[in-house]
């Protein structure tokens, strides 16, 4: 083979085998050997060759550099793979914000319904419609009636009056009155008048 058929060296990649034998034997030209030496003095795995080539059959050499750059490939194919997987988490955050944003969206329609229903005639919400009452029970001398069941319109209990025949309950929705019951005297019905809070109960004997 000519010195022009020979294979140019690339100061980056590996010299191929061939000059790598060339080189062992002293049959390279000048510029070739001198380039290959240069190479040499910085890859260890070339000089590694070369030096076993005196004492290794050339089958033995060449299937060892084939089975090297084999792990060489496989190693440089595992780093690129690796460089992908960052868009991976990328993509799963992306994901979760529009998870996230979509429930907030969802958020602020629901509130937006029920704004809508509270502005709609008689769809007011029935806690909206709850009265908190207050008052003061006595007995036809105007004493303090203690022990006074409070009840709703409906029957419900809502309280007991105190040692100062005193309450404060929450009337339900729907109800417009309240009953006073007592052992020791006839069950009394109030009327519910916002503007006459506190009210003042007078209770009469059976």
């Amino acid at each position: 083979m000519s010195s022009n058929q020979l294979p140019q060296l690339e100061t980056e990649e590996h010299p191929p085998l061939e000059l790598l034998r060339q080189y062992q034997a002293h049959t390279l030209p000048d510029h070739l050997h001198h380039q290959i030496e240069r190479h040499l003095l910085s890859c260890d795995l070339c000089s590694d060759l070369v030096e076993g080539m005196t004492v290794t059959p050339p089958r033995r050499v060449q299937k060892a550099v084939k089975e090297t750059r084999g792990r060489l490939k496989k190693l440089i194919q595992a780093k690129k793979r690796k460089k992908r997987t960052f868009l991976l988490p990328v993509w799963q955050t992306a994901a979760v914000i529009i998870v996230v944003l979509l429930c907030i969206a969802f958020a602020f329609y629901q509130q937006y319904q029920i704004q809508n229903l509270k502005k709609r005639p008689g769809t007011t919400h029935a806690a909206a419609q709850a009265i908190q009452v207050s008052g003061h029970v006595v007995n036809p001398l105007g004493e303090a009636v203690a022990g006074a069941l409070v009840l709703s319109g409906n029957q419900d209990s809502l309280g007991v009056t105190d040692a100062g025949g005193g309450f404060y309950v929450t009337l339900p929705a729907g109800n417009t009155s309240l009953l006073i019951q007592h052992p020791r005297f006839a069950v009394q019905e109030v009327s519910v008048d916002p503007s006459a809070f506190p009210l003042q109960i007078t209770l009469t004997y059976e």
